[in-house]
């Protein structure tokens, strides 16, 4: 583990920049409020009465939170400040803060670490001098993404919203948008979700933006594809009936299945460390060919069958959308026989390699696998090695689904800079800092955090005037063996 290794060894950072990173996490931990409060003046003092006498001299270890280190200039003026080269010194002072402070150790340690080269790096142990370079770009790519998120959180004030969320009952709903009252847990539930899973079903209301879709698996079958047209995907009980011969054409189809990456924001390690996660989502798409094996058409499926593709079969029908207009279809066979579901479960429950389309790894470098059906949501944390494994697959002849983020208006030509790229095309990460820099990617995020905000506003509203008039019927009913009161009479006029 790091730990054991700086621990028993001199173990440094790979390079500057991871210096730096886990400088900014220690400033970041320095600012965060913990179950004690500590001051400057007695961690100094603590530290020393600790430590035989040595200073804690924190100045020397940490980068203020605030500071963009993407900006070169900033970061040359940390990298003269910044010097020590050592992981123990710094590892034993987050141990410390937090101690202090009554934080999660362990919690905090990570955080220090999460943004290097150090944590689950999966980069070739090599002596070649082209590997330093490789890793920088990862590096500087991790950084940008980090400070983007960093810099949205600020502004949005999300973790008040989801401390908010922490306090009221109900569920958010990714097919809808919106919160509803089908479950008494709270809205946001799980402390942190750095490699958990949730199923959709019960997926957190976490902003997220789409990156780049990495192709999993491909399924080849004959499906009859209606002839009917709809301008929206039809309804769950009108799409029970298989599509017949009368209705539609039998023709050649194709179910890719995609791994979406996603750029969230939400609870890390703990509640209170909000910071960016790749979020993983399964994305089908339904190919149709001609009879010349030329593609016809080629569009999504329908929410529900997205993410229960296992479960399609010729008995039942799903919709998708081809040629401009939402369709039904029903393929001739299934997608998956029962002895293949039986065997990839079997696979997934003792450790093996998926034999399956429908599964995959949740957390993919991590050291114990984990294995499930892909229509649950998973969170992997945004540091130099999940970079790699999520940002640097080619392209497929596919958009990333980043290239599809809106537009900001166009700025005044003098104040638009050229920025040279980390990644050359057709690496996908190419994509993802064309979206950082041009500010597209923040602007989704921002619009993320607003689209969720204005639901919960909503929902928690009208939550609590349903709980007002619930209380009031409550103690109504408290009061139901109380006599009525006898009412008024007004004096009959005239009467003696």
């Amino acid at each position: 583990t790091i730990r054991h290794h700086y621990q028993q060894s001199r173990l440094k950072w790979p390079n500057k920049l991871d210096r730096l990173n886990a400088a900014q996490a220690l400033g970041h931990l320095m600012h965060q409020s913990g179950n004690r409060h500590v001051t400057l003046t007695q961690l100094r003092e603590c530290w020393k009465d600790e430590n035989n006498g040595s200073e804690f001299h924190i100045h020397r270890y940490i980068v203020p939170r605030d500071v963009d280190l993407s900006d070169r200039v900033r970061l040359k003026e940390y990298e003269a400040k910044i010097k020590i080269n050592l992981v123990q010194p710094y590892a034993s002072r987050a141990s410390f803060i937090a101690r202090m402070k009554g934080l999660p150790a362990d919690d905090c340690e990570v955080s220090l670490f999460l943004n290097t080269g150090l944590w689950r790096t999966t980069t070739p142990q090599t002596t070649s001098s082209e590997a330093q370079p490789l890793t920088e770009t990862y590096s500087l790519l991790t950084t940008l993404l980090r400070n983007t998120a960093a810099r949205v959180i600020r502004q949005t004030d999300l973790p008040r919203l989801f401390q908010r969320m922490r306090n009221v009952p109900g569920q958010w709903s990714i097919k809808r948008g919106c919160f509803d009252t089908s479950s008494s847990m709270a809205t946001l539930f799980r402390t942190a979700y750095q490699q958990e899973y949730e199923h959709w079903s019960e997926a957190p209301p976490l902003p997220s933006v789409p990156l780049v879709r990495i192709r999993h698996a491909g399924r080849e079958l004959p499906i009859r594809l209606s002839a009917s047209r709809y301008s929206d995907p039809l309804p769950e009980q009108d799409r029970s009936a298989p599509v017949g011969p009368s209705d539609g054409q039998e023709v050649p189809g194709r179910f890719d299945i995609y791994r979406e990456i996603r750029l969230a924001l939400a609870p890390t390690v703990n509640a209170t460390t909000i910071d960016a996660l790749f979020e993983s989502r399964l994305v089908v798409q339904l190919v149709t060919f001609k009879s010349d094996g030329t593609k016809l058409w080629e569009g999504p499926v329908d929410f529900e069958t997205n993410w229960n593709l296992e479960m399609l079969g010729p008995d039942q029908s799903a919709s998708a959308y081809l040629g401009g207009a939402w369709r039904r279809f029903s393929p001739l066979e299934f997608l998956q026989s029962k002895s293949q579901s039986l065997l990839a479960a079997q696979a997934a429950l003792s450790g093996r390699p998926a034999v399956s389309p429908f599964n995959w790894e949740f957390t993919p470098l991590a050291d114990a696998g984990s294995e499930f059906e892909n229509y649950y949501l998973s969170w992997t944390p945004v540091d130099l090695a999940h970079v790699k494994h999520w940002l640097t697959h080619l392209e497929d002849g596919q958009d990333p689904p980043v290239n599809d983020l809106p537009t900001l208006p166009a700025a005044p030509a003098a104040s638009l800079k050229r920025r040279d790229h980390l990644f050359p095309r057709p690496i996908l990460a190419h994509h993802v800092e064309a979206a950082i820099y041009d500010g597209r990617l923040a602007a989704a995020l921002h619009d993320e955090v607003k689209r969720v905000n204005i639901a919960f506003d909503r929902y928690e509203d009208e939550w609590l005037e349903r709980m007002h008039r619930q209380t009031d019927e409550v103690i109504a009913a408290f009061h139901d063996d109380t006599p009525s009161p006898e009412p008024d009479h007004d004096p009959i006029p005239g009467g003696s």
